[in-house]
């Protein structure tokens, strides 16, 4: 269950300095209201008119998940709409469930990170100013992170306005927040994000903090958005041969090699959301079954992502959009704890990639299967590769607006920590 999907947020520059950390908010909520054993409150008229907020599948968003932070309904992911006509290459949807962590039992993890402040082909300037960035943002996490710990729920909002680095500023809303049925949190009360990473990964096992616990609940929500700089130099070269069919005396003329170099510069504006939810918009409910924790009904995982690339007429280069768009409904989802295995062995996922449909199926004797196909006849049914290598520079893109270029990072969903 806190096996967290690896989010395929692909950023838009193009060198090392434009990687921004980025997480997606993962909130464990509590109950859908009062427990069992408290009589509910009649809600006011003032309180039942709040409850209409459609969520997009013609259900309102329950009361306690609004209370709790929840800012997202399913409806707000239409604005990310694929462009008509959008094809993307098969082997990029592979790679993209590849990397999702979700149907693993133990994702293979890597550590792939970055860190300028450690890189030598730096100047020690260069590094230094990489520490003292690293500083700032480790600073502003802090300052925008509230972290609440009550009985058996642990709630986490993050509100995050990020200019450490002035032409790659970018913001961060999102909420986490944990109900361990039957457990005591109060451990947790004092703890930094760093602390508490570690401490939620495992928060199920048996030794784990929430080791006790009957029941989970969780929900999702989080929103970033960013702005950068564009600016990278492409150089061609070619020989100025003569005619290849001259058959007189050799040419008088020495080949020579000449070079032009066109640098590419703009602006650009990107903008993500992410959520897990049931399908009316309440928190995923898990529950503990001897040595398994079992998704009790839906649980649904959906991500939406824009880039929008604008270049300067001396670039030559038209603007660009960049639409992703990621749904996961899973059903029947079986984690055994503690198990050493590579995937989960029981569940189902109602999946779309883009504008590839289909299903994968986890089994107790293989890799899951993936069966979908697009709408220009594309078909994939095989069992999914294990992560073992970086996705794909080229990842799975939807362009609109004159096509557009793609490379990026993969970030984790884990709390930030700088």
């Amino acid at each position: 269950m806190l096996h967290f999907r690896k989010a395929r947020l692909a950023l838009p520059m193009p060198t090392k300095s434009a990687t921004i950390a980025l997480f997606a908010g993962f909130s464990l909520i509590a109950a859908c209201g009062a427990k069992k054993d408290s009589p509910a409150a009649k809600p006011s008229p003032a309180d039942a008119a709040k409850k209409e907020q459609n969520n997009g599948n013609g259900d309102s968003i329950p009361a306690a998940s609004s209370a709790l932070g929840a800012f997202l309904k399913w409806a707000d992911f239409d604005a990310y709409a694929l462009p008509q006509g959008t094809q993307t290459d098969a082997d990029n949807i592979l790679s993209t469930l590849s990397w999702e962590s979700k149907f693993y039992a133990n994702f293979p993890e890597k550590n792939d990170g970055y860190d300028a402040a450690t890189d030598t082909s730096l100047t020690p300037q260069e590094r230094a100013d990489a520490l003292a960035e690293k500083k700032c943002r480790e600073d502003i996490t802090e300052k925008g992170t509230k972290i609440e710990v009550d009985k058996d729920i642990i709630k986490i909002t993050f509100k995050i306005k990020n200019n450490c680095t002035p032409q790659e500023p970018y913001s961060q809303d999102g909420i986490f927040a944990m109900q361990c049925v039957g457990s005591d949190l109060s451990s947790l009360k004092g703890k930094t994000l760093k602390e508490l990473d570690p401490i939620l990964q495992d928060a199920e096992e048996p030794n784990g903090v929430c080791g006790k616990a009957t029941e989970f609940k969780l929900l999702i929500n989080h929103k970033v958005e960013a702005e950068y700089k564009i600016k990278y130099s492409t150089t061609t070269s070619y020989s100025n041969d003569t005619d290849s069919n001259q058959t007189s005396s050799p040419p008088s003329t020495v080949p020579m090699q000449q070079e032009f170099t066109t640098t590419v510069e703009g602006t650009g504006r990107s903008a993500t959301l992410s959520a897990t939810m049931r399908p009316d918009g309440s928190p995923c409910t898990y529950k503990r079954k001897d040595n398994t924790i079992v998704l009790d009904g839906e649980c649904w995982d959906q991500e939406a992502s824009r880039r929008t690339s604008e270049y300067t007429p001396q670039s030559g280069r038209k603007n660009e959009t960049q639409v992703e768009r990621n749904i996961y409904k899973a059903k029947g989802v079986v984690e055994e704890i503690g198990s050493k295995d590579i995937w989960h062995k029981a569940g189902t996922f109602d999946v779309t990639i883009n504008e590839w449909k289909g299903t994968v199926t986890l089994s107790p004797n293989s890799a899951p299967r993936a069966i979908l196909t697009s709408p220009s006849g594309g078909k994939i049914d095989q069992l999914i590769p294990v992560a073992n290598s970086e996705p794909s520079d080229s990842k799975q893109s939807a362009t609109e607006d004159n096509g557009s270029s793609s490379s990026g990072e993969s970030a984790s969903n884990k709390l930030p920590t700088n």
